[in-house]
């Protein structure tokens, strides 16, 4: 429960771009906010559900309890700010590709991807594929028939699949130019790209950014 405040407010908000003392101030007061939702839930249940005599002993146990949130925020935090690591980190990526769309690699363009599923082999065309998703040593092929694993990263796809074809929308997917319907404004600067089979994806800045290179908007 502790972690739903303050997740509600790290996901939206970069306190990176700020100033220290700023950075400062607002990990206080967001871990001081906190701990008051997390502590006022958490006695107003246990109001409810115990008796008087036994609510009026739970008083001695709040500095357990402090402490307790405390390192429950601060691990939170830190997986939150390791979250926004890597996702910057694979923004910084797709924005040199922006800033350098002449490079040349020498590199195999893919026509198809075979993927295997026990005894069962799987040709698939590129122009059956809808989107490709990130799962984690592994990546999800996703066709207008169904989904195929491969033991392949995103990365070395990104470099395979023809680049007028295929784009990196977010560092966990890559989607077919063709498959796409629309994109939406879902929250200051934050886009969602809507597939023609219904499905939405969210979009980094960057992977905005490089789409609408590739769309000449």
């Amino acid at each position: 429960m502790i972690g739903i405040p303050l997740w509600m407010v790290v996901q939206f908000v970069d306190f990176s771009k700020q100033t220290i003392i700023k950075q400062i101030i607002y990990a206080v007061s967001l871990c001081l906010f906190t701990l008051f939702v997390w502590l006022a839930v958490a006695y107003i249940i246990l109001y409810i559900l115990v008796p008087i005599a036994v609510f009026d002993t739970l008083w001695t146990s709040i500095f357990v309890r402090i402490v307790v949130g405390l390192l429950v925020y601060i691990g939170l935090w830190q997986w939150y700010k390791r979250m926004l690591f890597q996702e910057n980190n694979e923004d910084s990526i797709i924005e040199k590709k922006i800033e350098q769309p002449n490079e040349v690699e020498s590199k195999v363009i893919l026509d198809t991807i075979v993927t295997k599923e026990g005894s069962n082999i799987r040709v698939i065309s590129l122009i059956e594929i809808v989107y490709l998703q990130a799962e984690g040593d592994y990546v999800l092929i996703r066709t207008h028939d169904g989904g195929y694993v491969k033991e392949q990263t995103m990365k070395s796809f990104e470099q395979q699949l023809p680049a007028h074809q295929f784009v990196r929308v977010h560092r966990s997917y890559i989607v077919a130019v063709a498959a796409l319907k629309g994109i939406e404004l879902y929250e200051k600067q934050q886009y969602v790209l809507l597939l023609k089979n219904g499905e939405k994806i969210k979009m980094s800045i960057n992977g905005y950014k490089l789409l609408k290179q590739q769309l000449a908007l």
